[in-house]
């Protein structure tokens, strides 16, 4: 009950955020028992308990658990949640500071794009995937199989926990992505550089909002910030504008420029070359003056180097 009236607080609290900030509000909605998805613990020992390999749970019992990775430090707090039929227990432990990496001596400046997922100064690339486009079909068809269902039936239940599965799936394909590249980074840069990008801005663009969304770079921003504190690493957040339109070499602005440009040309200094390397090499002199300006100043080597 303690953890059910914090999860109220929290949500009017943010409701009240969205209000002042003149945003669309959004009041909090009442959680039928069907909506109702996790139980928490706010206290190790008081209600719930690790015993082994298994987790032992007030009025359920000892349950089972396949166990990822083993937790570290005390735990304090737990969570048990339902995820598209799934049961998973989240644990929140007090752990002691962790070691920062040793230091390679190297920065990387990093544009995010749709067509090119990530791309770094040096110019190499990454796919982009698109994990929601590619399981589109497949989720259309399900999406027709439980709308034809009878509304309250079973079968209408079994429908839609194929497409809350298939949606399941899709996120962790991303979410699975998005780890390995954040670890490939924190382990061989110092200093990341990426675009402070105002993504709720960018998606009231009809026409590239589902590529935006699909392409998860809030998670990944996310995600590096917070693997990079963990490390002793620094992550750059620098302003986007004119990335893309700027020359890298002498500063000028690019004429007739627009999404459809993949590839500049400056009449100025004569460079040429993809407009997505031309953007990560402003990113990354852009990071390394705000570093000079805050008193970190040092050449480390660059990706390209």
């Amino acid at each position: 009950m303690q953890v059910a009236v914090e999860d109220l607080d929290k949500a009017f609290q943010a409701f009240f955020n969205r209000v002042k900030a003149k945003e669309e509000a959004g009041y909090p909605r009442f959680k039928s028992g069907k909506r109702w998805h996790s139980i928490g613990f706010k206290q190790y020992g008081n209600g719930f308990k690790v015993a082994g390999r298994r987790l032992r749970i007030s009025g359920v019992g000892r349950i089972h658990v396949r166990w990822h990775r083993p937790y570290e430090g005390q735990i304090k707090t737990c969570r048990v949640l339902r995820k598209a039929g799934r049961w998973y227990v989240s644990l929140a432990c007090d752990v002691p500071e962790f070691v920062a990496l040793p230091e390679t001596g190297r920065v990387i400046g990093l544009d995010m794009g749709i067509n090119a997922l990530i791309t770094d100064d040096k110019g190499e690339q990454v796919d982009n995937p698109r994990w929601y486009r590619q399981g589109q079909t497949e989720l259309r068809l399900k999406q027709r199989k439980l709308a034809r269902a009878q509304r309250g039936s079973n079968h209408r239940q079994k429908k839609l926990l194929s497409v809350q599965r298939q949606h399941e799936h899709i996120k962790n394909q991303r979410k699975d992505f998005f780890d390995k590249l954040v670890y490939e980074l924190i382990q061989n840069y110092d200093v990341i550089a990426i675009e402070d990008l105002k993504i709720k801005n960018m998606v009231k663009n009809h026409r590239l909002s589902k590529s935006i969304l699909d392409a998860g770079w809030g998670y990944f921003k996310q995600r590096l910030l917070d693997k990079a504190a963990e490390a002793g690493r620094e992550v750059v957040l620098v302003n986007p504008a004119y990335t893309s339109k700027k020359c890298s070499n002498c500063g000028c602005e690019f004429e007739n420029f627009n999404l459809s440009v993949r590839w500049v040309t400056c009449n100025k200094c004569g460079l040429s070359l993809d407009r997505d390397h031309n953007a990560a090499l402003n990113i990354l002199d852009r990071a390394l003056k705000i570093l000079k300006r805050a008193g970190r100043v040092r050449e480390p080597e660059r990706s390209g180097s």
